[in-house]
């Protein structure tokens, strides 16, 4: 059983992999498609750093936030499927299993998904934050040489950078938690 579920996930993860990149592709070039047909008073208005933002980060967000779903979707079946298979073997491990996951989803709901919204926002900012550091910097490169500021503008780069990474370190953790308790707790249980 070990060994169909696992040929079974390798053969999701393929498909789902093909599929975010026929995703990503196609809403990046149906974005650069509006962008170069929009009218030159259009980006005389719009901030250029907003344009790359959308070009390159945003669609990254989409993707992962598609993910996400995809692989919550996916658990939730899981959960059903081993709730419905223990039902008919032990119907004490699954009234268990109902009061933890009972439990744990009401420390998710009231707890980790407000940091999590919260270190989503915080790095949307600082992504565009530091797109709009790297075109202001590269337009104004002869005015930092001759003034000698390239060491603050290395840090300010370097602060930024280090907190979005920080905070998609946090996001990527809390996400794989979930599926490690599961199986840990699943384990015990069994």
């Amino acid at each position: 059983i070990f060994t169909i579920k696992n040929l079974f996930l390798l053969f999701l993860i393929q498909h789902q992999s093909n599929y975010f990149e026929k995703l990503k592709s196609s809403l990046s070039q149906k974005f650069f498609n509006y962008y170069i047909n929009s009218p030159y008073q259009y980006f005389v208005n719009e901030n250029p750093s907003s344009i790359t933002r959308t070009l390159s980060s945003e669609i990254q967000g989409i993707y992962g936030y598609i993910n996400s779903l995809t692989v919550f979707l996916r658990e939730i079946f899981a959960v059903v499927s081993i709730i419905i298979l223990l039902s008919f073997v032990n119907s004490i491990a699954v009234f268990l299993l109902s009061i933890f996951f009972f439990i744990s989803t009401s420390i998710y709901l009231f707890f980790v998904k407000p940091k999590l919204r919260k270190a989503s926002k915080n790095n949307q900012s600082l992504s565009a934050k530091n797109i709009k550091m790297i075109n202001e910097t590269f337009n104004s490169f002869k005015d930092i040489k001759i003034s000698e500021n390239e060491n603050q503008i290395i840090e300010a780069y370097k602060e930024n950078i280090n907190s979005y990474e920080k905070n998609l370190k946090l996001i990527y953790i809390v996400e794989k938690l979930p599926k490690i308790i599961l199986e840990v707790l699943s384990i015990i249980l069994i």
